[in-house]
């Protein structure tokens, strides 16, 4: 058996994953098999947009049918259940002051969503407290 390490590295846009992660940051991940996942991970996925970066809550498994995979921005609160995809990236670092830091697995729960205008303004409150 043979293991090879697939890194990626990507940076953050939006701040749908608020205090955990800012946008501009930068990233670093191991890809992984899609099935694999253990809640509270940070995981890069394939939206119909392009890659979103937000946290693995649980599989949905439903009888008869293939299972669906539930993710959640910290701060924008739940996705739509999509697909399990065969590979996903989980993100163990960020780029911080110049150094890699550890990115730990989280147990607490994505915040819930919130409407639009006062989203916005809970990012700018929230990013001017984290400075």
């Amino acid at each position: 058996m043979t293991a090879s390490l697939r890194w990626s590295f990507g940076r953050v846009d939006g701040m749908s994953m608020f205090p955990t992660l800012l946008s501009g940051e930068i990233l670093r991940g191991m890809k992984v098999e899609g099935n694999s996942l253990a809640p509270g991970q940070v995981v890069v996925i394939q939206g119909r947009d392009g890659p979103f970066v937000h946290r693995f809550v649980r599989y949905a498994r439903r009888r008869g049918l293939e299972p669906l995979m539930l993710t959640a921005g910290d701060l924008s609160g739940p996705d739509r259940p999509c697909r399990v995809p065969a590979e996903v990236i989980v993100v163990s670092e960020v780029l911080r002051r110049g150094r890699w830091v550890p990115l730990r697995r989280s147990r607490r729960l994505p915040m819930p969503p919130l409407p639009g205008r006062l989203f916005g303004v809970a990012v700018k409150l929230l990013a001017g407290a984290r400075r």
